[in-house]
């Protein structure tokens, strides 16, 4: 696979402060300017960001190693840059202005790409890269992905390092804005136009009970499902909430014994009681071939669920995020064509070809 090709440092730097200019509420027209960009400490920069992060200026000191009266005099040399407060002191913490709310995009775009340039140099080599991904997805998603998806990266990017969590779908923006997560997989979330996305799945729901389940057998109802007692997963990529919406278009409220907030702990459950558990299709199958689980189609029509791949607009054109998504649309892909792999039963891998 050939390298992702980087414009030159020089050349990013300029145009994100060219974008930060434009964010200004002065104009920036000759040396006699207000802003002199070529006058200005390029760390004020990371100060602004941190200040602006943590709201709170002693913090702000902590993370970047420095006085809280340093902090104070990087600030003073800001304001007089931009020729604004920039922050208010409330009981809440630090609150940027306007100003500061209106610059922030320009400024942290400007930030990244410098570190990109410094960091990858003019272009992403993954066979020598040490970046640590931050992932947030959701536990099933992670089950079924994880065993192909670590295999191709250990191959193809050995030193490189990734951490998982889920986070709240309030939390995506924030976190994908700030750089606490690079890339996010979940259901359809509400974002603005700065978090891109698209979607890399739709898969439909079955529902599974036990083999010897006393009074379902064979076939499942639309009244049975009504009637039985069922266990959900709270944090099932958003797909729990949406059918109780669509079930209450029929006049149809589940009645939910348990509600567990993983997936893990479903199928001992299921075994062991006459409880019925509404999953997506590859998971049923799953529970079908290895736990002998029954597994039956949903009896009413239902949109399928829809997963998606969630990143920050600064990040688009990183090399090193859009090598990472491309391997995850990939291997999703091929998993949606072959069917997915159990989410609890391994199997042996020959490593895929150099991509």
């Amino acid at each position: 696979m050939l390298p992702f090709v980087v414009l030159p440092a020089i050349s990013l730097a300029s145009l994100a402060f060219y974008n930060l200019q434009s964010a200004l509420p002065i104009t920036i027209t000759d040396h006699n300017t207000k802003m002199n960009l070529t006058k200005i400490d390029l760390n004020l920069f990371h100060i602004f960001d941190i200040i602006y992060t943590e709201q709170n200026l002693t913090r702000a000191g902590q993370i970047l190693g420095i006085t809280q009266p340093a902090v104070s005099n990087a600030l003073a040399r800001l304001r007089e840059s931009f020729n604004d407060v920039l922050f208010t002191r409330t009981a809440q913490g630090m609150m940027p202005t306007p100003v500061a709310q209106n610059v922030i995009p320009s400024v942290r775009e400007a930030l990244l790409l410098l570190r990109t340039s410094v960091q990858e140099g003019h272009c992403f080599d993954p066979s020598t890269s040490s970046k640590r991904y931050k992932l947030s997805i959701p536990d099933i998603e992670e089950c079924t992905l994880m065993p192909d998806l670590v295999p191709v990266l250990s191959q193809h990017a050995p030193n490189i390092s990734l951490k998982t969590t889920h986070h709240r779908e309030t939390e995506l923006t924030n976190d994908l804005t700030t750089g606490a997560l690079d890339i996010a997989i979940e259901g359809p979330c509400k974002v603005p136009p700065n978090i891109r996305q698209l979607k890399i799945k739709e898969e439909d729901r079955v529902c599974v009970a036990r083999n010897d389940h006393p009074t379902i057998q064979g076939t499942l109802s639309l009244q049975q499902y009504a009637d039985a007692q069922h266990l959900t997963i709270s944090a099932s990529n958003n797909h729990t909430s949406f059918l109780d919406t669509e079930l209450a278009r029929l006049g149809i409220k589940r009645n939910i014994v348990i509600e567990t907030h993983t997936h893990f702990s479903s199928p001992p459950l299921i075994l062991m009681t006459d409880y019925i558990l509404t999953v997506p299709r590859a998971l049923g199958l799953s529970f079908q071939s290895h736990l002998g689980m029954q597994v039956f189609d949903l009896p009413l029509e239902i949109p399928p669920i829809q997963t998606y791949l969630y990143w920050h607009e600064n990040a688009e054109n990183d090399p090193s995020n859009q090598w990472m998504r491309d391997h995850i649309i990939k291997v999703m892909h091929e998993q949606s064509i072959a069917g997915s792999k159990p989410f609890f039963a391994m199997t042996d891998r020959t490593p895929e070809p150099a991509i």
